[in-house]
């Protein structure tokens, strides 16, 4: 939840709705808010991302995805491939075997290209090679599947 709140400090003009001067507006209370009391987030905030903050911030806590899956759907957002994330466009998931190859691919691009940081034209930075290192070490195909099923589900 506490994420879901600081996700509008980063991500909103009008900033945390729990938590707002006298001059930005009504301040929701987190014992008493509906979920359509939440405000929008800005329209340059992707929709598969506007709407893990809002399902972050769910009254019901058991309606509130784990931070495992909600850490997921960020990180298959940056590098996952496109057709897996808009569920109007694919018909099915990604097999565990599409999963695992995509996997065994990104793997294989960190440990080649990541060792090339300096080297002029490089497509990544150092920074971001380090967050897929990260993602891939606690990477679990059954915590992908699930990601992927909040994804094509909402």
């Amino acid at each position: 939840w506490a994420v879901g709140t600081i996700a509008y400090e980063l991500m909103s003009e009008q900033g945390n709705p729990f938590y707002r001067s006298a001059s930005t507006g009504a301040i929701l209370r987190n014992t008493s808010y509906t979920d359509t009391d939440l405000p929008p987030l800005d329209d340059a905030v992707p929709p598969v991302i506007s709407r893990l903050v809002h399902d972050l911030l769910a009254r019901n806590p058991n309606q509130r995805p784990s931070a495992e899956v909600a850490a997921t759907v960020c990180q298959l957002f940056l590098w996952a491939p496109t057709s897996w994330l808009n569920p109007l466009h694919t018909r099915a998931l990604p097999s565990s075997s599409e999963i695992l190859q995509w996997l065994l691919c990104l793997t294989t691009k960190v440990l080649c290209e990541g060792r090339l940081q300096g080297v002029t034209g490089a497509r990544r930075t150092a920074t971001e090679y380090q967050l897929i290192a990260c993602f891939l070490q606690r990477a679990k195909l059954s915590i992908i599947r699930q990601a992927l099923n909040w994804i094509h589900l909402r």
